[in-house]
């Protein structure tokens, strides 16, 4: 497995970590970012196809990481959940 691969697989347990946590939250808003339901496709694969059809490499998903991370520190009303992690994950990485 390439390091590349292993990380995005890792970024992506790390995400789905958050995920458990924040899905059993009741929103009291919700923001353009969320979607009526999660989407079918995984946060791995999400990320995985994000990989292989854009110029992004390992640094763009760590920073990715680390900027979704600032965003929840600085606006505590945004709240990471299976309905809007794979919108925001490609905004940032965009």
């Amino acid at each position: 497995m390439q390091p590349i691969n292993q990380l995005l697989i890792t970024i992506a347990k790390i995400l789905e970590e958050i995920l458990k946590e924040t899905d059993q939250l009741s929103l009291q808003q919700v923001s353009v970012f969320h979607a009526s339901r999660a989407p079918s496709i995984s946060i791995q694969n999400y990320i995985q196809r994000i990989a292989k059809y854009t110029n992004c490499n390992s640094v763009c998903f760590v920073l990715a990481l680390i900027y979704l991370d600032k965003v929840q520190e600085m606006h505590q009303d945004v709240v990471l959940n299976s309905n809007c992690i794979h919108r925001y994950e490609l905004v940032i990485v965009y």
